[in-house]
């Protein structure tokens, strides 16, 4: 990424302002106290968006463009194109993973770095339309939840390296939207840090339910088999090491939201500054296709190939 003068804070562009996640990005790159950044990075401009027919969307994309605009000086601009214009760098932070490969369409013949947060999007077609995108105009890009840069997870990753042969089990809350189906809309958690820690190493997935509980068997291609476990919404995520007598765990993987973003802050800067992506594509695919199986094993009860 080239900018005309290099001594300035980069210029992000968040398009999308109807999740969370835009308020806390704000708070750690604009807010008082910048630590994550510096100060040399800061959100100027933004773009609303929304989906009518998504309540998450439809509900708080005002208040959450009011916070941003009134709160932390972010220029509120009519269009995805308006505000890749004038950005250096692109967040696509819309809640529904629907819009994100029309929306990185829109903008990506700009050739601004963008990340692509979860779920980058609904289906691996749309996976590969964002794909095809950033090959033909040599774009780069990447997506994850943030929760694979947390400091636990990362601790976790590298007890599993020294420990290969170990057992995990990986639980969290998931909560459902028809738009985004199965797994896409916050089970995407629960299936990137799994791979975070094992790599595309699933082969195939079985969704098992008894007792209002349900839970995924993840087995991969050397015979090792993991679990993801499905919470009730108001818990937090967490890990368990091993099985029976040997069980380590719960391992809290969780933390508020801003301190929850931090890591994936400091991940994305460098990217925006021309350091390898953080998460390859080739993982990414990989999350997109254990959920595309989960969601069919939700329907058959059956082992899936992914």
């Amino acid at each position: 990424m080239n900018r005309a003068d290099s001594r300035r804070p980069l210029r992000l562009g968040l398009l999308g302002l109807d999740s969370s996640h835009v308020v806390a990005f704000a708070d750690l790159l604009n807010g008082p106290e910048p630590t994550e950044s510096g100060g040399s990075a800061r959100i100027t401009h933004a773009w609303a968006g929304g989906s009518s027919d998504v309540p998450a969307s439809r509900d708080r994309v005002a208040g959450f463009t009011t916070t941003l605009e009134t709160t932390y000086g972010v220029a509120l601009l009519s269009s995805p194109e308006a505000v890749a214009e004038v950005c250096d760098a692109l967040l696509i932070t819309a809640v529904d993973g629907r819009t994100h490969p029309e929306i990185y369409g829109r903008v990506a013949g700009g050739s601004r770095p963008t990340f692509i947060d979860k779920p980058v999007a609904v289906s691996c077609e749309g996976l590969a339309a964002i794909c095809a995108t950033a090959e033909r105009v040599q774009g780069r890009w990447f997506s994850s939840s943030a929760l694979r840069f947390l400091p636990a997870v990362q601790a976790l990753r590298e007890r599993c390296r020294a420990e290969p042969a170990i057992t995990l089990e990986i639980a969290g809350p998931v909560y459902w939207e028809p738009t985004n189906p199965g797994y896409f809309w916050y089970g995407i958690h629960l299936v990137e840090t799994l791979c975070a820690l094992r790599g595309p190493a699933t082969r195939r997935v079985k969704v098992q339910a008894a007792a209002g509980e349900e839970w995924v068997e993840m087995e991969h291609a050397d015979g090792r088999a993991d679990r993801l476990r499905v919470l009730p919404t108001e818990a937090s995520f967490c890990a368990y090491l091993g099985t029976g007598d040997n069980r380590v765990g719960p391992i809290n993987l969780g933390a508020p939201l801003v301190e929850y973003l931090r890591p994936l802050v400091g991940a994305m800067l460098p990217f925006f500054c021309d350091a390898p992506a953080p998460v390859e594509v080739a993982e990414t695919w990989h999350v997109l296709r254990c959920i595309e199986a989960i969601n069919r094993s939700r329907t058959t009860g059956a082992w899936t190939d992914v």
